[in-house]
C-alpha cells in the first residue's frame, strides 16, 4: 500500500511537461513551380501542394499547415498569383505561418516524362535540409505524387530526429495531493 501511495505522489508531482506530448513541429507546403509549356499541367502547381498537404497531414511527427492559411499568407505577401515563388519569399511565408520547415519545389515535363522535385527547407536558416524527386509518365501523376509524399514524410522524420531538442524552459509542477 505504501508503494502505491509513493508511486502516486511521484506521478502527480512530476512536471506537467513529462505527461504532455512533445511540442509539434509545423510544416508548410508551398505551391510548386511549373517550368513547362503544357497548360493542362499548370493547375498542378496548387494541386500538387494540396495533395501533399493531405498526404503528409496524417503523420504524427509533425503538423501540416492547412491550405486556406497558406492562401491567406501568400495573398498577404502578394505571392498568390506569382508564376514562381523564390526561396527567400517562401522562407518569409514560412515565418508568417509559424512553420519550422517548408516543402517547396517544382515540376516539368520533357520527352513524355513528368519530373517532380521537392526540397525541405529550414525556415529559420533558409538551409535546404533534403531534396527528393520522382519521375514518370504524366498520366501516372497520382503515383508520382504518392512516391513524393512518402519520400518527403521520411525525410521530414529524419530531419526531426536530427534536430536539436527544444530549449528547456521552466515547467510548472502539478501540486501533490493525497
Amino acid at each position: 500500500m505504501r508503494l502505491v501511495a509513493l508511486l502516486l505522489v511521484l506521478a502527480v508531482s512530476l512536471p506537467v511537461s513529462v505527461w504532455a506530448a512533445p511540442p509539434a513541429v509545423t510544416v508548410a507546403v508551398i505551391y510548386f513551380d511549373y517550368q513547362g509549356k503544357d497548360e493542362e499541367l499548370a493547375p498542378l502547381k496548387k494541386g500538387l501542394a494540396s495533395m501533399l498537404i493531405s498526404d503528409l497531414a496524417g503523420r504524427e511527427t509533425f503538423n501540416v499547415i492547412e491550405r486556406e492559411r497558406l492562401e491567406d499568407v501568400l495573398g498577404e505577401l502578394k505571392l498568390q498569383s506569382s508564376a514562381k515563388i523564390d526561396q527567400a519569399s517562401a522562407v518569409k511565408a514560412g515565418r508568417l505561418l509559424g512553420a519550422r520547415y517548408l516543402v517547396l519545389g517544382g515540376f516539368f515535363d520533357v520527352l513524355k516524362t513528368l519530373r517532380v522535385d521537392a526540397r525541405v527547407v529550414e525556415v529559420e536558416t533558409g538551409k535546404v535540409l533534403s531534396s527528393v524527386g520522382a519521375s514518370g509518365a504524366p498520366d501516372a501523376f497520382l503515383s508520382i505524387e504518392q512516391r513524393l509524399a512518402s519520400d518527403l514524410g521520411a525525410r521530414l522524420d529524419e530531419a526531426l530526429a536530427r534536430a536539436p531538442a527544444p530549449s528547456k524552459t521552466k515547467t510548472k509542477r502539478a501540486p501533490a495531493k493525497l
